[in-house]
């Protein structure tokens, strides 16, 4: 019965259902307890077995080879256990730690020492086949090695400096500290746990996987003086939730595939200081935060705030997307932004930037001051208002409040450089007075009337939405001296049609409104608008130039009427008797000029 079970164990373990074969530990490894200390001295050893030191023992290798003979992955393994009266300590120097067929194996250490110096430098694979595994209070010592990754766990402390290691992954209370390191791919924090990484070298992402950096828990991530480098067609993640903490320091983040993915969650914290970031995507969650400081660059990025999360730039720049949403709160200040994004119920405060594209809408309130707007962009659905005195300039202090609209705009010493931008949907209907807007953009059933104002740029429609312009135009009737001509008959004419006719006052002046209409068939009337002026059996004519606005707040023109027939007698004769006069003059001038020099 016995012999029954001994042979069930080694061929199968049930797992769920299914069966499986397993393997069984060798007896041709290294054992040593006590105070035992073990030297392997310019040796060349297979080993069949498992390496266990325990108690208070020793096993130290110099400038040797050791192979573990495996025909499966993981059949061997090199353990660290039971420390009494002191610790288990492994220290291998200049040596080879392989393994036969390229199987992996494992190194654990469990409340035990390691010192690794210059192991598996000459095998020239990507990285060795084992991984160490630190548990309790263990200390571990990694120098100028290869590897394939490191995992602590519980108290352990790991140092890792001058290795080509694959990844970190830490738990419970435990710590890694690594510089200098190379081929890294992943870096997992849990727990309570940290994880410190400074390396000149490049976090990069081999050929077959993510490259992934988690902080988890109330676990730490420190990165600093690397270069995160996206090399492949895969894409990368990194991630903080719960209440992990990941600081990225003067390093960089690049990728020349696929965007790289930053995410936010919980009450987690990310801080990128001093980091250029490029084709990245950045989302702050939850109730999480986002530091983005001094001198950071993300270029190609778009970075959003949801729900309740939190996000300060400072002295930095992105030249993409800033969008705040939810409940979210963006703090913006001594920055730079492309464009910035106001939606739903969040706050956004901007001081002592410049900002290229403003867009808000929603219940968003924003307050900017001592800030420069190149353009502002309002969206609006189905409101019902009329909106006045808007356009570019300095403000000392202005609050744009916008009856029936919930969302607050407010500058303080700030400038709006180029103009607004205002787009309806839905069944707006609206009246632009007064002001002097970028872009009109219209869709659904929306109808904006704009009186006395000005729009540079044409109008946007769709569906069966329009806008519609009354400009006025004033036309002064002058004669050929300049001289204001009463009662001209002025007619204003597009296409050919007569629109509008009047008589000019006493001073010439006619007045008339230039009507537009821009739906999503184009623009009404097609042509210029054009007057014709008559009076006293003359006809003149002026075109009225739109220039590059669509629509200008006033337009002004000259007319110049010919003179009557009778005019050019009357200069003629006038001439002629300026000439006669002045001829007589000279000649009596002369003549009396003559007698005087004979009598003296």
């Amino acid at each position: 019965m016995a012999a029954f079970l001994f042979l069930l164990h080694v061929f199968f373990i049930v797992d769920g259902c299914c069966p499986f074969f397993v393997s069984v530990r060798a007896a041709g490894g290294i054992t040593i307890s006590g105070d035992t200390v073990m030297e392997i001295v310019n040796e060349t050893r297979v080993i069949s077995g498992d390496v266990v030191i325990s108690g208070n023992a020793t096993l130290c290798v110099y400038n040797s080879t050791l192979t573990f003979s495996m025909s499966r992955n993981y059949d061997y393994e090199i353990r660290l256990e039971n420390p009494v009266d002191g610790f288990p300590r492994l220290i291998i120097v200049d040596s080879n730690l392989t393994s036969a067929n390229n199987r992996y194996f494992d190194v654990r250490v469990y409340d035990g020492f390691v010192n690794f110096s210059s192991v598996n430098q000459k095998i020239f694979a990507q990285y060795s086949m084992f991984d160490f595994l630190v548990y309790g209070s263990s200390n571990v010592s990694l120098s100028n090695s290869r590897l394939k990754k490191v995992s602590a766990f519980e108290f352990s402390t790991v140092n890792v400096s001058y290795c080509d290691v694959s990844g970190f992954y830490s738990d419970g209370s435990a710590k890694i500290y690594a510089s200098k390191v190379s081929s890294l791919n992943d870096i997992h924090a849990d727990g309570e746990s940290s994880i410190f990484v400074s390396s000149p070298s490049l976090l990069a992402k081999s050929s077959t996987k993510e490259a992934d950096i988690y902080a988890r828990g109330n676990s730490t991530v420190h990165v600093s003086l690397t270069s995160i480098s996206i090399g492949t067609s895969l894409s990368a993640k990194i991630e903080t939730s719960d209440r992990g903490r990941l600081e990225i320091i003067d390093s960089s983040i690049d990728t020349q595939y696929k965007d790289v993915r930053i995410d936010t969650y919980g009450d987690s914290f990310l801080l990128l200081s001093n980091v250029i970031v490029r084709q990245s995507i950045l989302g702050a969650h939850g109730n999480s935060t986002i530091h983005v400081l001094n001198g950071s660059s993300l270029s190609g990025v778009q970075m959003f705030a949801f729900e309740s999360s939190r996000v300060l730039f400072s002295d930095s720049s992105v030249n993409w997307l800033l969008q705040a949403g939810g409940s979210s709160n963006v703090s913006i200040k001594n920055s730079m932004v492309t464009l910035l994004r106001g939606v739903d119920s969040s706050s956004v405060f901007v001081s002592n930037s410049t900002v290229g594209l403003f867009q808000i809408r929603d219940f968003c309130d924003s307050l900017f001051a001592d800030s420069v707007i190149d353009q502002v962009s309002l969206e609006f659905i189905s409101v019902n208002f009329t909106l006045t005195d808007v356009g570019a300039g300095f403000f000392i202090s202005k609050d744009f409040v916008i009856p029936g609209v919930l969302f607050n705009f407010t500058l303080a010493n700030s400038e709006i450089k180029l103009g607004w931008s205002i787009l309806f949907y839905g069944s707006s209907n609206v009246t632009v007075v007064n002001s002097s807007l970028w872009f009109i953009g219209v869709s659904g059933s929306s109808r904006v009337d704009v009186v006395n104002s000005t729009v540079y740029c044409s109008p946007g429609a769709s569906v069966s939405a329009y806008v519609r312009s009354f400009s006025p135009l004033t036309v002064r009737v002058v004669d050929l001296f300049g001289n204001p001509v009463c009662g001209a008959n002025a007619t204003l004419f597009s296409d050919g049609v007569a629109l509008d006719c009047k008589f000019s006052d006493e001073d010439g002046f006619v007045s008339f409104v230039l009507e537009r209409l821009f739906n999503a068939s184009g623009s009404f009337p097609l042509s210029s608008f054009n007057v014709t002026v008559e009076w006293n059996g003359y006809r003149e004519s002026t075109l009225v130039c739109w220039e590059e606005e669509w629509v200008l707040s006033d337009f002004s023109s000259f007319v110049v009427l010919p003179s009557p027939w009778w005019y050019w007698y009357v200069v003629y004769f006038g001439v002629g008797a300026a000439i006669c006069v002045s001829a007589v003059a000279v000649f009596y001038f002369v003549r009396k000029r003559k007698r005087l020099v004979s009598s003296g």
